[in-house]
């Protein structure tokens, strides 16, 4: 949050906040994102251009 009192001067103040829907958010996703890489594994066994699909995978987070 950003202050500026009458002296003219900023007061600046940074917190990170950590409640229950933060613990349930980064319980859910760290238990997404292996569950799409199994089934990923599953899905491309067949096919040859396996090791760049999970290259891909593996560099965009938001790729599940």
């Amino acid at each position: 949050m950003l202050y500026l009192d009458s002296s003219g001067s900023l007061d600046v103040r940074l917190g990170l906040r950590f409640d229950t829907l933060t613990a349930v958010m980064i319980v859910v996703v760290t238990g997404v994102r292996p569950s799409c890489i199994f089934y990923s594994i599953g899905y491309m066994q067949p096919r040859s251009s396996m090791p760049r699909f999970f290259a891909y995978l593996a560099c965009s987070p938001s790729s599940c």
